[in-house]
């Protein structure tokens, strides 16, 4: 039990790290998008069209016009990161939020 506790502490530091470490570094749009659909390369956020009204970034031009041949494919891969990235802050925030308990004193 004692390890099971321990092994759900370091799990929760391990993702909290991740999710830390994971935004530095990344261009900063204005919708939370990291990767870019098509090639899946970090974005470049000065690189982007409109669609539907929002805002789709991408690694280069290029893959503007990939997207123009196919946007709901690519906008499935777009909404399923943006996705990703919410639970992973939820889940980040939950821990945070969670009050640290005491590790049990050791038997002898």
């Amino acid at each position: 039990m004692i390890l099971m506790k321990k092994l759900i502490s370091v799990g929760v530091a391990v993702l909290v790290s991740f999710v830390l470490v994971a935004g530095c570094g990344k261009a900063k749009t204005e919708t939370g998008q990291l990767t870019c659909p098509v090639m899946h390369d970090p974005v470049n956020p000065k690189i982007f069209t409109e669609y539907e009204g929002r805002k789709i970034y991408f690694c280069m031009e290029s893959c503007k016009a990939e997207f123009a041949k196919n946007p709901k494919k690519y906008v499935k891969i777009v909404d399923a990161e943006l996705k990703k990235i919410a639970a992973e802050k939820a889940a980040a925030d939950k821990a945070a939020a969670a009050p640290a308990k005491p590790a049990p004193a050791k038997k002898k």
